[in-house]
């Protein structure tokens, strides 16, 4: 009889512990709680899209339609929606170690060729639909590594180096612009 009475007094005891706790719980502690949760899910709703570029949105993983201009914006869905910046001013792509295989078999390597250019706003979104943000690897990096190959392998290092040394760039310019305008207007 006089355990069952201490387990009884014991369980008493937690349960008024546990309601002293509840009831002696500072209001104010539940409206930094209440603030904080608010502020967290504040900053999960907003996002920023710098100058020079436009946001796409992805709800799920699938691209929206919708391009968000620069400035301050919120999800409509936050935790599900996700933003990228996609950049719309003119940019650098610095292509390295190009290598430039000759006609005559020998090897050599351009050390960086770059490459400007500019992804208008009205053809971003059928762009990162076909090519997603990173775009400039298929459309731009591959590219250069392959214009560069097809005009090495018909020329001899003379010629590449000497003769035709001032038309490479048009050869390149060419190529990417026709290859670009097939495969992503734009």
């Amino acid at each position: 009889m006089r355990c069952e009475s201490v387990r009884n007094t014991a369980a008493l005891a937690l349960r008024s512990t546990q309601h002293l706790y509840i009831d002696t719980m500072n209001p104010d502690m539940l409206t930094t709680i209440a603030y904080c949760a608010l502020m967290w899910y504040a900053m999960a709703t907003v996002f920023v899209v710098e100058e020079g570029y436009v946001g796409v949105t992805y709800r799920a993983g699938r691209l929206l339609e919708e391009m968000a201009e620069p400035g301050v914006h919120m999800h409509r869905y936050p935790f599900v929606d996700s933003m990228k910046q996609v950049q719309v001013t003119m940019q650098t792509d610095n292509v390295t170690d190009v290598p430039c295989g000759t006609k005559s078999g020998v090897v050599v390597y351009f050390d960086r060729i770059e490459v400007v250019n500019q992804l208008s706003k009205e053809h971003v979104w059928p762009t990162v639909q076909k090519f997603t943000v990173e775009y400039d690897q298929p459309l731009i990096f591959n590219n250069i590594h392959h214009a560069v190959n097809e005009f090495c392998s018909s020329h001899t290092l003379q010629e590449i180096y000497v003769d035709l040394f001032d038309t490479i760039d048009e050869h390149l310019i060419d190529t990417l612009q026709n290859h670009t305008r097939e495969l992503a207007p734009g």
